[in-house]
């Protein structure tokens, strides 16, 4: 599958809604590139496209690979040509644990295809962010109650508060555990702080599969 490989350290910050012990830890790993077609996340793309495939381990065994939590997400890696962010498409089976295998654009922008092997160092960011929420609204949840969680975003409608919403509206979606065990939770509202700032939401929905995620937020496009 690969053309050639480059070992590759890995420092990653993750937070990712199907995997939570990916949370937040640093690994090691190994680079490689390969003739991208059509990938597990069922669309095709091409070599001069900047995508990669993930490591099966790190990937998990979602029902749907076509609806893997991992498709579409973003990663960030530097090597000693420069820094390149790619999109994750496919699945990696023959990757080990922390390794991850580039299109062939993507890793000429972080090394020499011709170089083959070479020691490099790589930081990987997917783009499921970071959040503190700050609970406020209602005497039965205590106000400002911090809570450490991940978010994504997702297709709104008929929430579970029983009311339809619209992508325009800075609405939410709390997580079934906290859903279910916060009594008046609809309509109370959470600040959420990520990286690249603050946003209050209302709490209009529940979420279903609740892979450790606290909350999915519905982002104004």
């Amino acid at each position: 599958m690969s053309l050639a490989k480059l070992f590759i350290v890995f420092a990653v910050m993750i937070t990712a809604v199907y995997s939570l012990p990916l949370f937040n830890r640093q690994f090691n790993g190994q680079g490689t590139f390969y003739n991208v077609g059509l990938g597990a996340c069922g669309q095709t793309n091409s070599d001069d496209e900047y995508v990669a495939a993930l490591n099966v381990a790190q990937w998990g065994s979602p029902p749907n690979p076509n609806k893997a939590p991992f498709c579409g997400k973003k990663a960030t890696i530097s090597g000693p040509s420069g820094t390149v962010t790619v999109t994750i498409v496919d699945l990696c089976k023959s990757c080990k644990n922390g390794d991850m295998d580039l299109s062939p654009a993507a890793f000429s922008k972080i090394a020499d295809l011709s170089e083959g092997r070479r020691n490099m160092y790589s930081k990987l960011l997917l783009f499921c962010i970071a959040i503190t929420l700050l609970f406020s609204g209602s005497a039965s949840v205590p106000l400002q109650k911090r809570l450490a969680g991940a978010a994504t975003f997702y297709a709104v409608g008929l929430g579970a508060c029983g009311q339809t919403n619209t992508p325009d509206q800075l609405i939410a979606a709390a997580g079934a555990g906290r859903f279910d065990s916060t009594p008046g939770i609809c309509g109370l509202t959470a600040t959420i702080t990520g990286p690249k700032g603050t946003v209050t939401v209302t709490i209009l929905d529940r979420v279903f599969n609740n892979f450790a995620v606290f909350l999915i937020v519905a982002f104004k496009s």
